[in-house]
């Protein structure tokens, strides 16, 4: 297997610990199967097929604005993209404010209220992670093997259940996660999944739940 890594780690350390700087509670949505981490909106959009569909992400609105919080639903055949803003520890998208992300999302889907007033759009079925979608604590990082084009590339373990697998983890020399970089991986990842042959590498998942410095795809031979 390869994956591919943005960001700083230590030698043995798990991916999970680079980390947005929200408390234990306000992170309580990325434990959920219905939050995507990076995914680009070319994947969004081939998930959501259906008025109610639902899903959260982290992306770039606008260059230079920083990653925010997206949550992302169709309504009336179409894909709406709304930023979740925060102001004194507040979060909200139109009017109603709350202490956590996950408690706006639960609010909108129990009371099946529309999010903005105008695009009427309700949310009433969630997307879960792909079976390709990984979490990153999933990943141990070993020693360094060699440096290309993407970056350092180390050992590493990638542990599925009670299954470990022994793994290539190409880490980037970027400094940080901008949306340009994101989509370029993911682009490449959405190629890779469509290609089954034996001489050619096998894509096996990506991993990209975290909101800074850490995306992760993964192949496997």
């Amino acid at each position: 297997m390869i994956l591919n890594v943005l960001g700083k780690f230590q030698i043995g350390q798990n991916c999970s610990t680079n980390k947005a700087s929200y408390s234990s509670s306000e992170r309580a949505h990325e434990d959920q199967s219905w939050f995507h981490g990076l995914l680009p909106r070319e994947d969004i959009n081939k998930l959501l097929s259906r008025d109610g569909d639902y899903l959260v992400r982290v992306t770039e609105p606008e260059p230079g604005m920083g990653l925010k919080t997206v949550l992302s639903a169709r309504w009336k055949d179409k894909n709406h993209h709304f930023v979740i803003n925060e102001k004194d520890g507040k979060f909200f998208i139109d009017k109603v404010k709350f202490p956590t992300i996950l408690k706006l999302v639960n609010y909108y889907v129990a009371e099946q209220k529309p999010v903005t007033e105008s695009t009427e759009a309700i949310l009433m079925t969630p997307i879960p992670k792909q079976e390709w979608e990984f979490k990153h604590d999933w990943i141990t990082l070993g020693r360094k093997l060699g440096e290309g084009a993407f970056g350092g590339v180390y050992a590493g373990i990638l542990t599925l259940g009670r299954r470990r697998y022994e793994v290539a983890v190409k880490v980037s020399k970027a400094s940080e996660v901008t949306k340009k970089i994101i989509s370029e991986i993911c682009k490449e990842a959405r190629i890779m999944r469509r290609y089954r042959h034996p001489n050619v590498v096998k894509f096996y998942g990506v991993a990209i739940e975290h909101v800074r410095f850490t995306v992760i795809t993964i192949t496997h031979t």
